[in-house]
């Protein structure tokens, strides 16, 4: 099982396992994630990595096993115990970004802020230092529907971390965006972890990105081990 160094454990899986009928995606999977660690899963495709991710946040049930996340056994929690922690404490990127198509590149990263009550003037102030990490900063006023795929994946981004969340979840983040892009991403990610003292559990094919990873694990039907 790929332990942790001995800190403050943020994140802990026990034995979870997910089928989808009587199709296994995974199982046994164990891990333990440190404030302040910045990690890379890795595994062939199909072999259930964003699954395990959707897991761990409390968006689907694992079928077997436990999450715990500061403490907090979110498998006990109802559904929304768990929006709660995530809208609080957990930032995702999603592969398909998520981003709403109604509101512009400004208010979509707001949301998790002004979901959470923070002010229209003191949202808005964070979300330009975050478009500004991410390259958006001339972009406040665009649609989705005008941005490439790269720029909707850095919204994307952005919004997973404006709250500055304690568990950043990222699922291939820098899947749709250029080598130097890309790295001024994982740069991002990395100040929110070093500075912050947030961790990331980082989905990823990318042997670039893996290599930025304090550890990297691979997971494999049978459970999840260390590279």
């Amino acid at each position: 099982m790929p332990e942790t160094p001995a800190t403050t454990a943020l994140l802990q899986v026990r034995g979870l396992g997910k089928s989808y009928g009587d199709v296994p995606v995974f199982a046994g999977v164990d891990l333990t994630l440190a404030a302040g660690e910045f990690v890379a899963l890795v595994g062939e495709s199909g072999v259930g990595k964003s699954t395990l991710l959707n897991c761990i946040a409390g968006l689907d049930d694992a079928d077997t096993g436990h999450v715990s996340f500061d403490g907090q056994d979110l498998s006990r929690l109802d559904d929304d115990a768990r929006a709660q922690v995530r809208r609080r404490r957990l930032g995702f990127v999603f592969q398909a970004f998520h981003v709403l198509p109604h509101l512009n590149v400004e208010r979509n990263v707001a949301l998790p802020l002004l979901l959470g009550g923070a002010s229209a003037a003191g949202a808005r102030a964070r979300v330009a230092e975050v478009l500004d990490q991410v390259g958006l900063a001339a972009l406040v006023h665009r649609m989705p529907a005008q941005l490439s795929g790269g720029q909707l994946q850095r919204v994307a981004i952005a919004r997973a971390l404006v709250h500055r969340p304690a568990l950043i979840l990222a699922d291939e983040p820098t899947g749709n965006l250029d080598p130097q892009t890309a790295a001024g991403v994982l740069d991002v990610l990395h100040r929110q972890v070093r500075e912050a003292g947030a961790s990331c559990l980082l989905v990823t094919h990318s042997d670039a990105a893996a290599r930025r990873a304090d550890r990297v694990w691979r997971l494999s039907p049978s459970g999840l081990f260390a590279t």
